[in-house]
């Protein structure tokens, strides 16, 4: 199996097994899923950190877009299903809000493989010398 497959199966699973938890955290404990950012940002630093080691810059920040796409958008779905949204707020949202939304955590996502790049760039160099 190429990298790239084993890098995009991973971490869109691992996408939707942390939305799958988050939701049923809300779900079942009534726990504020908002309070589980920092996960998610771990997570998602940790998946681009990884694919950092086997790609290029290129490769990186499109699989940085690539998981914000696929949490913000079935990631959310998956939320929806499992219940932790009970007031139906997702279901208000306009396509165009949707839209919005899907760009923005693309681009906050993007903004976290940078970061892995560099630093992953950063400890290659230093281990260079």
């Amino acid at each position: 199996m190429h990298i790239e497959t084993k890098l995009t199966l991973t971490g869109v699973g691992a996408v939707l097994l942390l939305s799958a938890i988050e939701s049923l955290l809300s779900t079942h404990f009534h726990f504020f899923i908002g309070w589980l950012w920092p996960v998610s940002l771990v997570v998602w630093y940790a998946l681009t950190y990884w694919a950092a080691n086997h790609l290029n810059l290129a490769g990186t920040l499109t699989f940085g877009a690539f998981l914000g796409l696929a949490d913000s958008t079935a990631g959310w779905k998956l939320a929806e299903w499992l219940g932790a949204d009970p007031d139906h707020h997702l279901q208000k949202i306009t396509f165009s809000l949707w839209s919005r939304i899907v760009v923005l955590v693309m681009i906050y996502t993007t903004g976290i493989a940078l970061v892995a790049f560099l630093v992953v760039s950063y400890r290659n160099k230093r281990e260079g010398r």
